[in-house]
């Protein structure tokens, strides 16, 4: 219901949707009580854009909340379960990766980079030296390392430093 009362007021030129959509999981977060904001409607309320909008009409000119609303909860089941499933399927890689990591003979610092990947996929080597306490060529090895695994590729610009991509967590959290 405040998703649509900020929708109704346009309080900028553009982007209502978007700050509309931000706030509405901002306050999903805050009164559900969850760890982080897990539940984004955007993706829903982008897929169903013509039902979205004319559900946001049909009350300002009918007083329609009924389907509004079923259309809300709709969103929040079927995202849900995307979040489900895509934390699933970031648990399993993560598996994955630290099985990886054991048959070549991975160590402590190897690890927290994986860890490390989950919470942020892209790392460069003056980073994981900071994090991990090590030289610049420890660091460089650590990091080759995951580069031969293909747990990370190695970013295509000329960038210093050197950016190194988790590509397979990217898809999973952005398909």
């Amino acid at each position: 219901m405040v998703h649509y009362q900020f929708e109704a007021i346009h309080p900028f030129s553009d982007g209502n949707g978007r700050v509309g959509r931000l706030l509405l999981s901002l306050m999903i977060y805050r009164l559900c009580g969850l760890s982080k904001p897990w539940l984004y409607l955007s993706a829903f309320f982008d897929r169903y854009k013509d039902e979205y909008t004319s559900l946001l009409f049909q009350i300002s000119t009918t007083g329609n909340w009924l389907d509004w609303l079923s259309f809300c909860l709709r969103g929040t089941i079927e995202q849900s379960k995307d979040s489900i499933s895509r934390f699933e399927a970031l648990l399993a890689l993560q598996r994955s990766y630290m099985q990886v990591l054991a048959e070549k003979g991975g160590n402590i610092r190897l690890n927290r980079v994986i860890d490390h990947l989950f919470q942020s996929p892209v790392i460069s080597v003056p980073y994981h030296q900071n994090m991990c306490g090590i030289t610049y060529k420890t660091a460089r090895q650590d990091i080759d390392r995951l580069v031969e695994a293909e747990i990370l590729t190695e970013s295509e610009n000329n960038s210093r430093p050197k950016y190194f991509f988790a590509t397979e967590i990217i898809q999973i959290i952005f398909d």
